[in-house]
């Protein structure tokens, strides 16, 4: 049993509550109140306009990176088998990123 939708092993059929059947009853069949449908029977739709910046970012997301040559010998070697890993490597770069993270102390070199 799935704790987060206790129907996922249920064979697929539609169970209602008494809550969501009070809620489909007192809706309109187009999803407009009563009233806006009928003065209005256009529906209003959302409009999203992105940044300069959020445009940028979406930009360099779709593009092909300067580094795809790198990236696809490293996808091949490790299809092949053959990609060496370095544990020292490793940990000289966990190094480095709690370094950044870590508080500096008077009296101490960054």
């Amino acid at each position: 049993m799935n704790p987060i939708n206790p129907y996922s092993g249920v064979p697929s059929t539609k169970t209602q509550t008494s809550t969501d059947a009070a809620i489909t009853a007192s809706q309109p069949a187009s999803g407009a109140s009563p009233a806006q449908s009928a003065k209005n029977p256009t529906i209003a739709q959302d409009h999203v306009t992105l940044s300069p910046v959020a445009l940028s970012l979406l930009a360099t997301h779709n593009s092909p990176s300067n580094n795809s040559g790198r990236v696809q010998s490293i996808k091949s070697a490790l299809a092949n088998g053959i990609y060496q890993i370095s544990p020292q490597r490793i940990g000289q770069g966990l190094t480095q990123d709690a370094q950044q993270f870590l508080p500096l102390v008077p009296g101490n070199k960054a």
